[in-house]
């Protein structure tokens, strides 16, 4: 996802010959928690789980992707995330996405700060309807979903807290504090 960002959906080759015949400096802003950086999204909350299931199905592996993913799906009911955001939202949610400004819809890629997405859904039917709207694109306008631009939010829970930061799976324990990074990364990119 970062590399189609920043070079558009383009192969390596032309990317790289775009780059070197026109280079152009680009800081990226993103976001840290537990000491690990990220450039793209963090999922915080027990919808982290997926990513095994997800890793089981490209390799092939159905049986096990069938058991990751139904153990993922039953902590999502059974783990509350309680969350306060910079500037005093703060309830429990079933997660909590923090979207940077390089891939968000809403934000221009030089804003600074997180596009924080608090999801909480009760059941399968929310979770299906969840879905069926974020497959046409419209997830932002979801009655289950609150949105805010922080530069930091607190996470705890009485369990755990499964997260993926731009899709690798970490363990955050029971509490962290994740931050906006305004100068997090410097890349080279084709002019435009």
């Amino acid at each position: 996802m970062l590399s189609r960002a920043l070079y558009g959906d383009v192969a390596w080759e032309e990317s790289l010959e775009n780059t070197l015949t026109a280079p152009s400096i680009k800081v990226l802003s993103g976001g840290r928690v537990a000491g690990k950086q990220f450039l793209i999204a963090a999922i915080v909350g027990a919808p982290a789980l997926l990513a095994e299931p997800r890793e089981s199905m490209r390799e092939g592996n159905i049986v096990d992707a069938i058991e990751k993913g139904s153990v993922a799906f039953r902590k999502m009911f059974e783990t509350k995330i309680q969350y306060l955001v910079s500037g005093g939202m703060k309830g429990e949610a079933k997660v909590v996405a923090l979207i940077c400004p390089l891939i968000s819809e809403q934000m221009s890629d030089s804003e600074q700060a997180l596009e924080a997405a608090v999801i909480d859904v009760e059941s399968a039917t929310e979770v299906i309807g969840l879905v069926s709207t974020a497959a046409f694109g419209k997830w932002r306008d979801h009655r289950n979903i609150l949105l805010t631009k922080t530069k930091r939010v607190n996470v705890q829970s009485s369990n755990d807290i499964p997260a993926t930061l731009d899709g690798e799976r970490v363990n955050l324990g029971m509490s962290a504090e994740i931050d906006f990074v305004p100068n997090a990364l410097t890349v080279l990119v084709p002019a435009k």
